[in-house]
């Protein structure tokens, strides 16, 4: 059998909005451009393994958290949309399909 999670996340962009650029991106693990910290681009995977005490890219930052394996990624395929509904209500929709909840989303949401 397989499943669809949707999560809608509301971020508190008030507080997300004082952070310095360098805090977010230390926090999300990427740059606001989308390449990775150690340069990386975009679209290639992430070189957590050059970096084993997280001092380009932080052990606890969001990309490292939710992948601590870029090599043996969650079983799961995820997109998330962005949303605007007015000043207060801006944030993610977070899509994911996958064969086994427990060891998809779930083994995501217990790292995050």
């Amino acid at each position: 059998m397989d499943y669809q999670v949707i999560r809608v996340i509301r971020l508190a962009t008030d507080f997300w909005d004082r952070d310095s650029v360098h805090e977010q991106e230390r926090i999300t693990g990427r740059r606001r451009n989308g390449r990775w910290l150690d340069g990386t681009p975009s679209t290639e995977r992430a070189a957590f393994a050059t970096d084993p005490h997280g001092k380009i890219t932080p052990l606890d930052a969001h990309v490292r958290r939710a992948t601590p394996n870029p090599r043996t990624p969650p079983p799961m395929v995820r997109r998330s949309y962005n949303y605007d509904g007015g000043p207060d209500d801006q944030g993610l929709i977070f899509s994911c399909f996958q064969s086994d909840l427990e060891n998809g989303f779930e083994a995501v949401q217990r790292r995050l």
